[in-house]
């Protein structure tokens, strides 16, 4: 049976299962998140095209294991970083979906801060790119 998350979504379970089980510095990660190359494929991100049904399945999926964290704006730097924090999850889960349709450097910036801080799903998807 395919996934809901298209032919990719075993890395997108595997990624949304690791932020639900891996204790995370969220305030080491924001601050990685601030490089200009991850602001870029972020943006760049944005703008790709992919199937709706899809689409609507990984945007929930990863706003509802970003809701699970629990986290609030006092666990974090900036007032704003809660919306980064919840943005990456979501692009991630994204790029995941979408595989060899993101540019590998693209998919590396993205993935790099939550390999950071010890997700083992976004260093397997790094050195598969």
């Amino acid at each position: 049976m395919a996934s809901r998350f298209g032919p990719n979504g075993d890395r997108v379970e595997a990624c949304l299962d690791d932020l639900r089980t891996t204790g995370v510095d969220w305030r080491e990660f924001v601050e990685s998140t601030a490089d200009d190359t991850v602001v870029d494929a972020v943006e760049a991100v944005g703008y790709s095209k992919w199937p709706v049904a899809i689409q609507s399945a990984t945007f929930k999926a990863a706003t509802d294991a970003f809701a699970s964290l629990g986290l609030t704006a006092a666990d974090l730097p900036g007032p704003l970083d809660l919306a980064e924090v919840r943005n990456m999850i979501v692009t991630a889960a994204k790029v995941l979906a979408l595989g060899d349709a993101i540019p590998a450097d693209h998919r590396t910036a993205i993935l790099r801060p939550f390999a950071d801080v010890g997700l083992d799903s976004a260093r397997a998807a790094i050195a598969d790119a």
